[in-house]
C-alpha cells in the first residue's frame, strides 16, 4: 500500500453524492385464495408498515386552482387543471413533466393515479440536466406507474441516468396491485437515503440510494399516445437530510500510570490505525435510523471490524476482507441486492468507501458499491445511543472523517424553496 494520505472532505453542497443503490426484493400479494393464504403468512414476516401512518400535517400538493409553480418541462404534451383532475395528454417523441419549481428533501406524498393509455410515473428529488433550460432532459428517481402485462408499477427507475433500480421482477408470479380500469393509490416515502413505494397498500420499492437527498417533484407524460390523470395529490413534508461532518473519531491509547492502564481519549477526523487498534465515534442517535459513510484506505491484507453497541443490548459486529466472517455474520433475510449499474463513483488517490445504513432493525453495510452484509432485528427498538467502532484486525487502516446523516429544518415545512 502507498503512504495513506491525509483525507480532506469532498461533499460540497452542489455535489451530486456517489450514487450507489440497494433494492428490496418485495414479494405482492395474490388475489386467489390459495395464493392469498400463503402470501399473508409472507407478508406478515416481510412488509413493514409505513415510517408514518397517518399524513397528520398534509399540505396540498398543487394550487387549488391553475399550475402556479409548476414547469412544463421535456417535451410539449399538455396538463390541464379540471377542477380537482389534472390531466396529462399526448407527449408527442419526446417525454414530458410537469416538474416543481420548489426542491423537496424528506417527504411523503400520496395521491391518485388513473392512466387510458401508455405510460407514465411519479418523478421525486430530480432535477434538469441542464439547468435552467426547459427543453433539457429530467434526471432523478422516478416510481413507476405501468398497466402493461409485466406489471412493475411500483418499481423504482432511474430516469435519464442509471434506468431500472427496482424493476419488481422478483414479483412477477404474483398480480400486480395495479388497477388498470380505474384509480391507484400511490404512497412515496423519502427519507434521508431510503425510498419507498406503496400501490393499492401494497409494498413495492424499498431502496437505499445515495444518489439524491433532494430535488423537484414531477409528473410524467410519457412519450407516444398518454394519457392520465391525477387527483388528491398531498404532501407531508419532513425536512431536509444531509450528510454532515460533525463528528469524529476518538482513539483510545494506552498509559501507565501508578494506578495501572488508563486509556487517553484523542479525538481526531482522521486516524491511522495498526493490527489491534481501534477507533469510534460515540452516542450516535438512532431514532429516525443511523446513516454514516465513512472514507478509508487499507493494505490488501487488511480486515477490519465494524462493531455497534448500545447499553443493554448485545453487539453487532461485522467484519470486511475476511469473506467467510463477512457470510457467517449476514442473517438470512429479506435480501437487499446491489442493482445493476450502480454507478458507485471512485474516489481516487486510493481511497474507499464504506456506508452503513441502520433503519427499523434492518442493518445494511456497502463497501465500494457492493453489499457486504444485511441483517433483520439488529437493535430492535433501541433507544439507547449508539457507538460505532471500527477495529482494524490486520493489517493498515486509515480511516477519513465520518459523515453523519442529520435532519435539517429549514423554511417551508424544512424544503428548500427553488429548484436550480
Amino acid at each position: 500500500m502507498k503512504a495513506l494520505k491525509h483525507w480532506q472532505p469532498r461533499y460540497a453542497h452542489n455535489m451530486i453524492l456517489e450514487a450507489l443503490v440497494i433494492a428490496f426484493l418485495i414479494q405482492v400479494p395474490s388475489h386467489s385464495a390459495e395464493q392469498e393464504a400463503a402470501m399473508e403468512d409472507r407478508t406478515s414476516r416481510l412488509e413493514r408498515p409505513p415510517i408514518r401512518r397517518e399524513l397528520d400535517e398534509f399540505t396540498n400538493l398543487l394550487p387549488v386552482e391553475g399550475l402556479d409553480g409548476w414547469t412544463t418541462v421535456g417535451g410539449r404534451a399538455q396538463f390541464v387543471r379540471e377542477g380537482d383532475l389534472l390531466r396529462g395528454l399526448d407527449s408527442g417523441s419526446r417525454n414530458t413533466f410537469l416538474m416543481s419549481d420548489r426542491v423537496f428533501g424528506d417527504f411523503i406524498l400520496e395521491g391518485e393515479v388513473m392512466i387510458e393509455s401508455g405510460n407514465s410515473g411519479w418523478q421525486i428529488r430530480s432535477h434538469l440536466a441542464q439547468a435552467g433550460d426547459l427543453k433539457s432532459r429530467l434526471r432523478g428517481y422516478q416510481i413507476e406507474v405501468d398497466p402493461s402485462a409485466r406489471g412493475w408499477s411500483g418499481g423504482l427507475y432511474d430516469e435519464g441516468r442509471r434506468g431500472w433500480i427496482h424493476p419488481m421482477t422478483a414479483e412477477t408470479d404474483a398480480p400486480s396491485p395495479f388497477n388498470r380500469a380505474g384509480w391507484n393509490h400511490y404512497r412515496i416515502e423519502a427519507i434521508g437515503p431510503r425510498i419507498r413505494a406503496w400501490v393499492n397498500g401494497t409494498a413495492c420499492a424499498d431502496v437505499v440510494d445515495l444518489a439524491d437527498l433532494s430535488g423537484s417533484i414531477a409528473l410524467q407524460v410519457h412519450s407516444g399516445d398518454c394519457r392520465v390523470q391525477w387527483r388528491n395529490l398531498v404532501i407531508t413534508e419532513l425536512g431536509q437530510s444531509r450528510y454532515t461532518d460533525r463528528r469524529s473519531w476518538e482513539k483510545c491509547s494506552r498509559t501507565e500510570s501508578s494506578e495501572g492502564t488508563v486509556h487517553d481519549p484523542v479525538k481526531l477526523e482522521n486516524i491511522a490505525l495498526s493490527g489491534g487498534e481501534d477507533a469510534q465515534v460515540r452516542s450516535l442517535h438512532v431514532h429516525e435510523g443511523l446513516s454514516v459513510r465513512i472514507p478509508y484506505q487499507a493494505s490488501d491484507e487488511t480486515v477490519l471490524k465494524i462493531t455497534l453497541t448500545a447499553e443493554g443490548r448485545p453487539d453487532v459486529a461485522v467484519s470486511i476482507g475476511d469473506s467467510e466472517t463477512v457470510l457467517k455474520s449476514a442473517k438470512k433475510s429479506r435480501l437487499p441486492v446491489l442493482a445493476p449499474g450502480a454507478g458507485m463513483t471512485e474516489l481516487g488517490d486510493e481511497w474507499r468507501e464504506l456506508f452503513l445504513d441502520l433503519e427499523s432493525s434492518r442493518l445494511v453495510l456497502v463497501d465500494e458499491g457492493l453489499l457486504q452484509s444485511r441483517m433483520e432485528g439488529v437493535l430492535e427498538n433501541c433507544s439507547n445511543p449508539i457507538d460505532l467502532r471500527i477495529s482494524c484486525v490486520r493489517g493498515e487502516l486509515l480511516l477519513g472523517q465520518p459523515m453523519v446523516l442529520e435532519r435539517i429544518q429549514t423554511e417551508n415545512g424544512g424544503n428548500e424553496s427553488k429548484a436550480p
